[in-house]
């Protein structure tokens, strides 16, 4: 799913494609019958953005668990681009503005609290959300 996200000017590997929509299409089908679960995965990849969903810190190793933010945001892109493509889903996710705004807002405070971010880490997130936003704004 990582490559979904990447800038590729429309160009991907068909058989990549293909194979995330076939599993990607279960979760259609179930956001099809109950608006509920589509809603809640809106928030549930909000919080995995800013990695609310696991610890900060390895009491295994003792170390601090540092949250790769940008692998995070360019996964939550990528399933959003999927469902773009999907007419029903995106007619849909059109009603859950309050959620999609919180997705954009948490890929902006990762920028903005992006010291842990190298330039090239901070563009790509740039772009994530600029692709984003002019999905949303259709």
């Amino acid at each position: 799913m990582q490559s979904l996200g990447k800038e590729d000017c429309g160009l991907s590997n068909g058989i990549h494609t293909s194979r995330s929509r076939y599993y990607i299409l279960p979760c259609f089908l179930l956001f099809y019958r109950g608006e509920k679960i589509l809603n809640h995965v809106l928030n549930v990849m909000s919080s995995f953005i800013m990695g609310n969903d696991s610890p900060t810190f390895d009491g295994q190793n003792g170390h601090v668990v540092m949250i790769d933010h940008l692998n995070r945001i360019t996964a939550v892109v990528g399933i959003l681009l999927l469902m773009n493509e999907d007419a029903k889903v995106w007619q849909m996710l059109q009603c859950y503005k309050k959620e999609t705004d919180s997705i954009l807002q948490n890929i902006l405070t990762v920028m903005s609290d992006g010291d842990n971010l190298r330039i090239e880490e901070k563009h790509r997130v740039q772009c994530s959300y600029d692709r984003l936003k002019r999905l949303f704004t259709l």
